[in-house]
């Protein structure tokens, strides 16, 4: 109980944060091998007792340092592994690692993808809205507050990049976070 109340204290502090502009990013050369094992090696004691198959999946070669917030990303895609996990009896969860090419900007998309329950096509974009689940069952049943993907939509805004999501139900699931990989500046925007 006392680590639930802790981190929804967390989260929502962080959030308050973010919409009163005040969240600092600390952008810093960061081994993306180094980041990519951590999370890995984090996540597969919970996905061995859940029975599922781990896999990091980088997709092309890719840089052995981006410039970014490395505890911002952990963040993001801690909360994006935890939900894949959350929401997936069987399968596997699979974090795929690309380079993407943008308007002269390097950019490292993370493909979190799950064989989960899926989400209906008419309520994805509002599981990005605070306190918003997809299902009212969805909290009774896996728990949550409804905080992390907004959390962490608004970090990947911050960090350069963006958050989106395709699911089918009863299919899975794909979050999508791209991230810059070296930015220009990194200021926290006003909401």
């Amino acid at each position: 109980s006392g680590t639930t109340l802790l981190t929804l204290i967390n989260d929502i502090l962080d959030l308050s944060k973010i919409e009163a502009g005040k969240l600092s990013i600390e952008i810093m050369d960061t081994p993306l091998d180094v980041a990519l094992e951590e999370i890995e090696s984090m996540f597969r004691p919970m996905t061995t007792k859940k029975g599922l198959e781990l896999a990091v999946l980088q997709c092309e070669e890719l840089p052995q340092t981006i410039q970014t917030d490395p505890t911002r990303l952990r963040q993001c895609l801690i909360n994006l592994i935890n939900n894949a996990i959350k929401f997936t009896e069987q399968g596997h969860i699979y974090l795929n690692v690309s380079k993407q090419q943008k308007n002269g900007k390097t950019y490292i998309q993370f493909d979190v993808e799950d064989t989960g329950i899926g989400i209906a096509a008419e309520k994805q974009s509002s599981i990005f809205e605070a306190f918003v689940q997809a299902e009212g069952s969805t909290a009774r049943k896996y728990g949550g507050t409804g905080l992390g993907l907004a959390i962490t939509r608004k970090l990947a805004t911050l960090l350069g990049g963006n958050l989106t999501v395709f699911s089918q139900p009863g299919v899975g699931s794909i979050f999508t976070l791209t991230i810059e990989a070296a930015p220009q500046a990194a200021s926290a925007p006003q909401w």
